[in-house]
């Protein structure tokens, strides 16, 4: 006994049958209402092959033309985004030698200030210590007068700075 589902199976493939037969029943319908028109469609077929190889040919050698024209513009793309990393490389090194060049310049300051600072410190010092001097050497001086003069140690009075020995 057959089952629901192979009789549903059947069914498709006679309609499918049935469809295959009636497109072939046209298809040779045509041909013997074209009959005498076979041979104009073989020479059209004819002149279509020729043309159709002379197309190919052209395609190909348009195909090369285009396939020459893209590889150029791409040599020429290459060309302009190795110029352009280039430009960038050289301006981004430009700028790191300005900015070198900034940083030095502003050390090489700061190095000439810290030492005529130096120098500025060292005269005034020195200049103190002169006034200072100027002022010890007067009274030293004084004592020596005595020291060679007397030739012996004796108390020197000077009441600005109190008393000392010298050689009398």
């Amino acid at each position: 006994m057959p089952t629901v589902a192979e009789n549903g199976k059947g069914e498709h493939e006679e309609e499918s049958m049935d469809q295959d037969d009636v497109e072939s029943s046209k298809s040779s319908e045509e041909e013997t209402a074209s009959g005498s028109g076979m041979e104009g469609e073989e020479e059209c077929e004819e002149d279509g092959d020729e043309s159709t190889e002379m197309d190919e040919d052209e395609c190909d050698k348009k195909r090369a033309e285009y396939l020459d024209d893209l590889a150029e513009l791409d040599r020429q793309f290459i060309e302009l985004k190795d110029q352009e990393a280039i430009k960038r490389k050289f301006e981004s090194e430009e700028l790191a030698a300005y900015q070198h060049m900034q940083s030095e310049k502003i050390l090489l300051f700061d190095s000439l200030k810290q030492e005529l600072q130096d120098k500025i410190r060292r005269l005034e010092e020195d200049r103190n210590n002169i006034d200072i001097y100027s002022g010890n050497q007067a009274a030293n001086a004084e004592a020596e007068i005595r020291i060679v003069t007397y030739g012996r140690l004796t108390p020197a009075k000077d009441f600005s700075k109190g008393s000392t020995w010298l050689w009398a």
